[in-house]
């Protein structure tokens, strides 16, 4: 089987020295009411889930920051079944996670409506082959972990439940704080029902925390353009905060006055 590869070339502060440092830490950012139920009503109205809206988001976000065209990008699914009625899921106690890749194409030219179609058409491709072992794929690509990783980063929302209710007690979601990391950076969005929060795990030996922050933020940017406007082109889907801008601009102020 021959497949072609599309390692994701996102810009670091360090280059990778190899090894096993796989030490990490994750920063997190909330997204408000207005904008999580903007976004859900968006993915309502163009007949997709919130999820596939935010996973084309979260696609459009890496082809712009890398500037590639191709990505293999990922997510986690529990859709694993047995095809021996003997040896059913009833009897079985393990961990059956695993991840689907998914192929994304993107020139920039495209709309984010047409770019979300595209987007929505492969990952329910992608579902109905979650049956498939991941480790099984790579076995079959004749790939091993020397060659790299098949999936270069992961994008994977939680949905929190109620909490539980004990008398006398009042109980609230604590995030749990991240230590390593197995990827050089990969997305967690926790849906809360109104909010959410975007956490981004990454390695500390690519990327300072002030970095990662600054990439979360423009994430959210895009998210609000993507609200603002999801006809627009997904090369002109605004990246930058406001400050960003501004100080931008005041760089360009280099007016000299001559006598």
């Amino acid at each position: 089987i021959r497949v072609h590869l599309f390692p994701l070339n996102f810009p670091a502060d360090r280059l990778s020295q190899g090894g096993d440092d796989y030490k990490g830490n994750s920063v997190r950012l909330e997204i408000g009411a207005e904008l999580f139920g903007a976004l859900r009503k968006t993915a309502e109205s163009n007949g997709c889930t919130s999820f596939m809206l935010l996973f084309a988001a979260y696609a459009t976000w890496l082809h712009r920051l890398s500037g590639q065209q191709d990505l293999v990008l990922g997510f986690p699914v529990s859709g694993r079944f047995l095809e021996d009625e003997e040896n059913s899921m009833e009897n079985l106690v393990a961990y059956n996670s695993h991840l689907l890749p998914v192929k994304s194409h993107q020139k920039g030219e495209e709309t984010f409506l047409q770019f979300l179609r595209q987007t929505v058409s492969s990952l329910l491709t992608a579902f109905e082959h979650q049956e498939y072992p991941h480790a099984e794929l790579l076995r079959s690509l004749g790939r091993s972990m020397e060659q790299g990783p098949l999936i270069s980063t992961v994008f994977n929302v939680d949905k929190v439940g109620d909490t539980p209710v004990i008398p006398g007690m009042e109980l609230s979601w604590l995030p749990q704080q991240a230590a390593y990391s197995n990827m050089d950076f990969k997305m967690n969005l926790t849906d809360f029902g109104d909010t959410a929060v975007l956490e981004c795990i990454y390695r500390t030996a690519l990327f300072e925390e002030d970095t990662i922050n600054r990439y979360v933020s423009n994430f959210i940017s895009l998210l609000e353009s993507i609200v603002e406007n999801p006809q627009e082109q997904t090369g002109q889907l605004t990246l930058l905060r406001e400050s960003e801008v501004q100080a931008l601009m005041a760089l360009n102020e280099n007016k000299v006055s001559f006598p």
